[in-house]
């Protein structure tokens, strides 16, 4: 790489981190000013119950891996002693629900809880009007302006969680927000899968036999027409860095559509990525289904579906927990710590998920990428990754004739 890329790059870092720096700065003395100035009328005490706030406002798919430890929250608060309140984001709401593991589902937007001060000032109202005993905030990559900004403020006996990398924040945040925590526990290595650092942060709380395992969708019958067999294509990414190139999403569908005359292709996605999933859908004349389901509806579709091809993003996490077949294109900055799930549990559960990846020595730059300063661009070790690696992997998945278990 060239002395003037090299620089381009760490001054595109230096801006990310100035511009996180001002937000967090900010939103602290508003913070402050509020919790001085805003005094709370009718404060809910505890009688009886006990509540407990378990605060995971990140993605879907951060919340589908993690949902995996979350059954073990009933054991840790039993319902006759503890009222249990998960504090979410609001597109995993509905699974929330749906999964039992809580008393009551919270939606919790962490955008408009940074960015739209009339929401802030809403949700600090609503949460400073109850008494926790417990907060827990079990996430290794900690925002300081939302999950810990609630660490800082909201009263509770005890504030659990875990010593956070440097991923979204500099350590100089984490060190402010580490000291209102009453039990910061260090969870080991930092290429470890995210399913094993759930699973060790549950043996903290006493649990010592907890051992991860994978997470589980329930899927109801979707009443979305779609011709059978078909396979799901999953062409959006959170972040465009991440996003393997639509012309290679292009190429690689009329290939298995060719070689696999009997197969639909389904392009899903977000109302976001509507654009791009219609563009592939027209090249491929595939049925594009982005922004046309809920959580529920797009959990049914990739659970009935033969096999799953997709980026690193919510799709993979929900094709690996309704255990269809699955290929995912991975990107080296979070390499082994979402995916690839540990071949161990993948096989204990009888479930296929296969990678396709481009290796590279920077492996591990938390996507602060070294090559690539435009986050709506793709980096070089996902836009590397070949088409027919992809198509090598699905006759892979295809040929081991291996009966799709529908989870009802």
């Amino acid at each position: 790489m060239g002395i003037s890329k090299q620089i381009e790059v760490n001054f595109s870092y230096l801006i990310y981190i100035f511009k996180r720096f001002c937000v967090n700065f900010g939103l602290c003395i508003f913070d402050f000013l509020l919790h001085c100035t805003v005094k709370n009328k009718n404060p809910k005490v505890e009688t009886g119950k006990k509540n407990i706030l378990i605060i995971r406002p990140d993605a879907i798919g951060d919340y589908i891996v993690w949902s995996d430890s979350a059954k073990a929250y009933k054991q840790i608060f039993p319902t006759e002693k503890y009222t249990i309140t998960f504090l979410g984001n609001p597109a995993c709401i509905d699974l929330a629900k749906a999964s039992g593991y809580f008393d009551e589902c919270t939606a919790f937007d962490r955008k408009k809880f940074i960015f739209n001060i009339k929401y802030r000032v809403s949700i600090w109202k609503k949460l400073n009007n109850i008494v926790f005993d417990t907060i827990v905030y079990p996430a290794y990559s900690q925002e300081f302006c939302s999950g810990a900004s609630l660490i800082i403020h909201l009263k509770a006996k005890n504030k659990i969680g875990i010593a956070s990398d440097t991923a979204i924040d500099t350590a100089f945040w984490h060190k402010i927000s580490a000291k209102y925590f009453t039990t910061l526990h260090k969870i080991d290595t930092k290429s470890q899968h995210e399913l094993l650092k759930n699973a060790q942060f549950i043996q903290q709380f006493g649990l010592k036999d907890f051992k991860a395992g994978l997470p589980l969708l329930v899927s109801e019958e979707s009443s979305i027409e779609i011709k059978k067999p078909y396979f799901v294509v999953f062409p959006g990414a959170r972040i465009g860095l991440r996003q393997w190139p639509k012309e290679k999403f292009i190429e690689l569908i009329n290939i298995i559509k060719k070689q696999k005359s009997e197969f639909t292709c389904v392009v899903v996605g977000s109302n976001d990525e509507f654009e791009i999933c219609e563009q592939i859908s027209l090249a491929t004349q595939s049925q594009n289904l982005a922004g046309k389901t809920n959580i529920a509806q797009l959990v049914s579709v990739i659970s009935n579906a033969d096999f799953f091809i997709g980026n690193e993003t919510a799709g993979i996490h929900i094709a690996i927990a309704t255990r269809t077949p699955s290929v995912c294109i991975v990107g080296g900055g979070h390499f082994g710590r979402f995916v690839p799930y540990p071949t161990d549990i993948l096989e204990k559960e009888n479930t296929i998920s296969l990678i396709a990846y481009y290796s590279m020595p920077c492996f591990h730059c938390d996507w602060n990428c070294k090559y690539q300063t435009n986050r709506n661009q793709t980096v070089p070790c996902i836009s590397q990754v070949e088409v027919s690696t992809v198509v090598g992997l699905t006759n892979e998945i295809l040929a081991k004739k291996i009966e799709h278990h529908i989870i009802s």
